[in-house]
């Protein structure tokens, strides 16, 4: 099974597939991206989409996502999180919400997350 981070698109906005146990290797990847797209476009719109097999974090990992989320507290304008997972959406919900001002809204198709981010 592919782990970690796969980035699906990057145009009209973000959109990343998370699969398995989440390491501090993975944010080590994604961090350069973010900051490529903040620099080439502003604020970010970003569809987050948890796979059938996502299994959470490490430890290290939530601790690379919680310095991403205070390095671009104001840099996300919304984040999307779409999966059949209620239980993570919650929990990225619940760990996300109070380290950034992007709005932050759980869907549970792509295509709904998409419609709204566009908006």
């Amino acid at each position: 099974m592919t782990t970690g981070f796969q980035i699906a698109a990057t145009r009209p906005h973000l959109h990343l597939r998370l699969a398995g146990r989440l390491t501090a290797d993975d944010y080590h990847g994604l961090a350069p991206v973010i900051d490529q797209e903040l620099a080439d476009h502003g604020r970010i719109r970003m569809l987050v989409e948890l796979t059938d097999g996502f299994e959470g974090w490490t430890a290290g990992a939530a601790w690379q996502d919680l310095k991403l989320d205070l390095t671009h507290w104001s840099d996300f304008d919304r984040i999307a999180i779409v999966g059949d997972l209620k239980k993570w959406q919650e929990i990225m919900v619940k760990f996300t919400g109070p380290f950034t001002k992007a709005d932050l809204k759980t869907f549970g198709s792509v295509e709904d997350a998409d419609a709204w981010l566009d908006d």
